[in-house]
């Protein structure tokens, strides 16, 4: 007879709960745990001659609960997604439960030297859009070459 196993697999999200409550906590770890964020959400950053570009797939979060912060170079980015509930639904028992709610935070190290004053956030359809100005000096330059007579 052959038995066959069912795995079921977890969101990234439920590792990084798992692996923070394995860490331990108390006085000599005064800091707690290392991850503090009930989800992840899927992130890209690009760069252009002109701009880092950072999208952040947001869906079922409100732009009201998000909130974008940079500090020496470090580009964070935290929110909360809620739990959407019906008032009827006072006796509901979950039979699968794979909807993520929560907070998250983001940071990242910012590859260049940036124009804060300049960045630009767009959210829309669950995606969220920062365009982060380089500044002038770490933007790339054609140098001429000028041939010797």
């Amino acid at each position: 007879m052959t038995t066959i196993a069912r795995y079921r697999s977890l969101s990234p999200s439920q590792v990084l709960r798992a692996f923070n409550a394995a860490l331990p906590s108390g006085p000599a770890f005064p800091f707690g745990a290392f991850i503090n964020t009930d989800w992840v959400p899927p992130v890209n950053v690009a760069e252009t001659a002109d701009s880092i570009l950072v999208t952040a797939e947001l869906p079922g979060v409100s732009s009201d609960d998000v909130e974008i912060q940079v500090e020496e170079n470090v580009l964070t980015i935290r929110g909360e997604k809620h739990e959407e509930r019906e008032e009827e639904d006072t006796e509901r028992h979950m039979h699968i439960s794979e909807r993520i709610t929560g907070s998250f935070s983001r940071s990242f190290t910012l590859p260049r030297k940036v124009d804060v004053e300049g960045i630009n956030a767009d959210f829309g359809e669950g995606v969220l859009k920062v365009s982060v100005p380089k500044a002038p000096a770490a933007r790339a330059r054609r140098i001429e070459v000028k041939a010797r007579a």
